[in-house]
């Protein structure tokens, strides 16, 4: 159970919508829509629609799951703990879509959250971050929180913090983080950005990290 995952994936469909970001099209999946075939198709469509001159962006609010093997999946409402593989999604399906795309793909993942800190079958953004690190894609990922750290929600956040980073940085204080003033968000200056916000939460301690396939040097995010 997660108290503000749908709370989370609002806040960023409203700064992804903003005019300052101005994304073309949305699509949003929560609760029961969110089945692994609707998501990992609604991917899959994303990538097929995406041009060399595109940027697509994934947005990942829940829990991440391993198996006995270690393979990372994504949970969703009807996962059962004890049938992963034909209840939950394969991260290894999101990867082999991705890895079809041409257009630059950033992936916002926050898949650890306090409320699965004693579940032994409950992995860390970092499992799934290794699931797509290695893509032959123009692929950067973004975590919500680095190893063992939990991704922190709370009312006072009004969801999770990475959200309300990822919300602030794009939208409300965007001009205070385009340290050029190009009026876009390079992956320099966004990951900045998004650091100094959660640094600045109270009782927030988690470390957002980044990386990236195939892409080299700064470039325009949002």
């Amino acid at each position: 159970d997660l108290n503000y995952a749908k709370t989370d994936v609002g806040r960023i469909y409203d700064a992804l919508g903003d005019p300052a970001v101005g994304a073309e099209e949305i699509n949003v999946l929560t609760k029961s829509k969110a089945t692994p075939e609707a998501i990992l198709q609604a991917v899959r469509d994303l990538v097929g629609d995406l041009s060399t001159e595109d940027h697509g962006v994934l947005f990942f609010a829940g829990h991440g799951l391993q198996d006995a093997e270690g393979r990372f999946y994504f949970a969703t409402p009807e996962t059962d703990l004890d049938d992963l593989e034909n209840s939950a999604l394969p991260w290894k399906d999101i990867a082999e879509a991705l890895a079809t795309s041409k257009a630059r793909i950033t992936v916002l993942l926050d898949a650890c959250h306090s409320g699965a800190a004693d579940g032994r079958a409950f992995a860390t953004n970092d499992d799934a971050v290794a699931g797509l690190s290695s893509i032959p894609a123009n692929v950067t990922i973004l975590s919500a929180s680095k190893g063992r750290e939990l991704s922190v929600e709370s009312a006072a956040l009004g969801g999770g913090a990475f959200s309300a980073g990822i919300a602030r940085v794009i939208v409300s204080e965007r001009s205070k983080y385009d340290m050029n003033g190009n009026g876009v968000l390079e992956r320099s200056e966004f990951f900045s950005g998004l650091k100094t916000e959660m640094e600045l939460m109270p009782d927030v301690s988690q470390t957002p990290w980044m990386t990236n396939t195939r892409l080299v040097g700064d470039y325009a995010l949002f």
